[in-house]
């Protein structure tokens, strides 16, 4: 492994990088355990996430019409969710698994999470193998997801999203083969209530002498030798350079 292990505790920058929309994003988080099986991360609620623009080539928008693939919009340079996940990033996997705990007090809940109580369900992000950085982690969403409440009733997310991507030509058939195939792996997992699907975070909380994260200044000019898995992944991750 090129760097060092962090320690819990360590505050560091996950990038999403390498999107057909020209931006990335940058999120503060602590480190909770960075082992040979996984990272662990914890973003605590109401931190600022930024988005800045790496490229002036918005690739989504000029494939697919407005609406198809969420990018009817244009992402806030800066906002602050107000729910704290717990990420586990596998080592050797293309996915996180976001367990999602109570916010602050008047954040709203997607639907497919619970209401009440102090765990709200999980989260299955499909996305490349992190890679480390100087400051982080990088990683590309590959836009299917898995969501569930604690009961572990599961839903697939954003499917028609990766088919838009498809059928514009963004993302090739065989890629999405993989996410797929991925997110099944993940399903079988779920269904056997294998680790973190087993209850074991269901009550876990954050250190309370761990500080509040902040990304560093220029985060997105740091650069890495690849973003993993992805049709526009080595060369869109080196203008990251060029941001705002």
């Amino acid at each position: 492994m090129a760097n060092a292990r962090w320690s819990s505790g360590d505050t560091i920058v996950l990038r999403f990088v390498g999107h057909d929309d020209g931006i990335a994003q940058g999120w503060p988080q602590i480190v909770v355990e960075d082992s040979e099986a996984h990272l662990v991360l914890f973003q605590p609620a109401g931190v600022t996430v930024e988005n800045r623009r790496f490229t002036e080539v918005n690739l989504r928008a000029a494939a697919i019409p407005l609406g198809q693939l969420g990018n009817e919009g244009v992402l806030p340079p800066t906002y602050t969710p107000r729910a704290p996940p717990l990420r586990i990033l596998p080592n050797d996997a293309e996915h996180a698994v976001e367990v999602h705990y109570a916010g602050l007090d008047g954040s709203r809940s997607p639907q497919w999470q619970a209401s009440e109580g102090h765990l709200r369900g999980y989260k299955v992000n499909i996305q490349s193998r992190y890679i480390r950085t100087p400051i982080g982690i990088d990683t590309t969403d590959n836009h299917l997801d898995l969501v569930m409440p604690p009961t572990l009733e599961w839903s697939r997310k954003d499917v028609e999203q990766l088919a838009a991507a498809v059928a514009s030509g963004l993302t090739y058939e065989w890629e999405s083969a993989l996410f797929h195939a991925e997110a099944e792996r993940l399903i079988a997992a779920i269904e056997s209530r294998a680790h973190p699907f087993d209850g074991s975070r269901a009550t876990w909380r954050p250190d309370p002498a761990w500080p509040d994260p902040v990304l560093p200044m220029r985060w997105q000019g740091w650069s890495s030798t690849s973003t993993g898995r992805g049709r526009w992944g080595s060369e869109r991750h080196n203008d990251t350079s060029t941001g705002a």
